[in-house]
Order: structure tokens, then sequence, then C-alpha cells
């Protein structure tokens, strides 16, 4: 079985709309959505936005369902002024932009010293690149992704995160945290978000409300293509 995990209501109702032979179950206070895409079993999942509300779903999906492979998709904020909305970065590290790593651990903050950095499986990220269709207009990304309690809007937040994670494409609540779980429990993920907005344009808010079911429909198409791969692939 293939676990999918949204953030939000609107990116799961993307996801929920292209599975066949949905049923619902519910669990702890929380719905499971049950069904196939492209002839294979999924659940999926609404985790709510953070990253504590992202770890405890996604530890519960794993407990009850034992993935094989456990996707989170949806929508994120781009970091860098060579992005565009609608662009789509798939994460191959992870980590926290509000952990504060010199407090800590006496380290500098960033990728190179940090604990809680999550590499994903490279293989499964190039599968994914491939589930791009090449007549898209939009631009594809294999980089690294930042989380945080925090909905950045500012540029001055997007300047202090790349200031000590310079490398990072995109940040977002959940998608270091799915990870973190993840590898606590062995499982592997997908981390695939579409771009949303660009945080550091002036009319980031505006083009977040324009483009945001715009970007988790592009990111469910994806999805789909991916699990049509990746059912080939086995």
């Amino acid at each position: 079985m293939i676990a999918v995990l949204c953030a939000m209501k609107s990116e799961l109702a993307e996801v929920v709309s292209r599975m066949s032979e949905v049923e619902v179950f519910e669990h702890l206070e929380r719905e499971y959505h049950l069904g196939k895409i492209a002839g294979r079993d999924v659940v999926a999942a609404e985790c709510g936005i953070g990253k504590v509300a992202s770890a405890v779903v996604c530890a519960m999906m794993i407990e009850k369902y034992h993935p094989e492979l456990l996707i989170n998709v949806g929508v994120a904020g781009g970091c860098r002024d060579f992005e565009n909305t609608m662009d789509v970065v798939i994460a191959d590290q992870l980590t926290y932009h509000d952990w504060n790593n010199l407090v800590i651990n006496d380290q500098p903050n960033g990728f190179a010293h940090n604990q809680y950095v999550f590499e994903s499986d490279r293989e499964i990220n190039e599968l994914a690149v491939r589930a791009f269709p090449e007549n898209c207009r939009s631009r594809i990304y294999v980089g690294p992704i930042v989380s945080g309690d925090t909905f950045v809007t500012l540029r001055q937040d997007v300047d202090r995160i790349l200031k000590d994670y310079s490398e990072a494409y995109a940040c977002d609540m959940e998608s270091a945290s799915i990870a973190h779980c993840c590898s606590a429990y062995q499982t592997g993920y997908l981390i695939l978000r579409s771009l949303s907005d660009i945080v550091i344009r002036e009319n980031n808010g505006l083009d977040f409300v324009e483009f945001c079911q715009r970007a988790a429909a592009q990111a469910a198409e994806l999805l789909v293509n991916f699990i049509r791969l990746y059912s080939e692939r086995k």
C-alpha cells in the first residue's frame, strides 16, 4: 500500500478526486480515504498544518497501514528568485529552519552539521522526475526543502532562512517532520511540492490565493503519474 499525506483539505480533495473505489474510515478522530490510483492500493489523509500535526498523523498512518512508501504531496513557498509559481520541488534533503543548531550543539546552522537532516531516496526522486509531463511549462527541481512552524510571507524571513540554509529551494510547515517520522519508522518517502507562491516577490500574498488550488491540482496529477510509473517498475 502507498500512503499519501496532505496538509490541507484542498490538497487532499485533489488527491481523493483522482482515486477510485474510495471508502472512508475513521481512526482516532481522523478520516482515512482508502481506494486505488493506477490500480494500486492507496490510503490518503489530511494531517493538518505544522510540524507536530504532520508528524502525529504520519506516525498514525504508518502504524495502522504499514505502507511501503509514504508520499507527502501539496504546495510550498518558493525561496529563490529563479523560481516561478507552479514550478515543482522534489526534496532530496530536508531539515528544520527554526531549529537553532548553534545554541543546542554549538555548531553552525545549516545542512552540514545538523543532526536533523533527512536524505530522500535518489531512485524514488528520479522516478518522480520522470512523472513530470514533457509538455508542461512548469519547471521541476530536485533540491532541499526546509520546514518550520511559521507561515513564511516576508522577504526578511526568507533572507534569514537562506542565510543559514542557502541551498533551500522551498519552505513549508510539514515536509521535514514527515521525513523525520518516516526515517524513524524506516519507511520510504517522497516529498513532492508544487510552488503556490514565491515568497520574495512583492505580490506574494496575491499569488498564494490565486495559485494555491492550481498548484495542489498539479501536485496531485504528478502523484498519479508517479504511482503509475512506480507500479510499472514493481
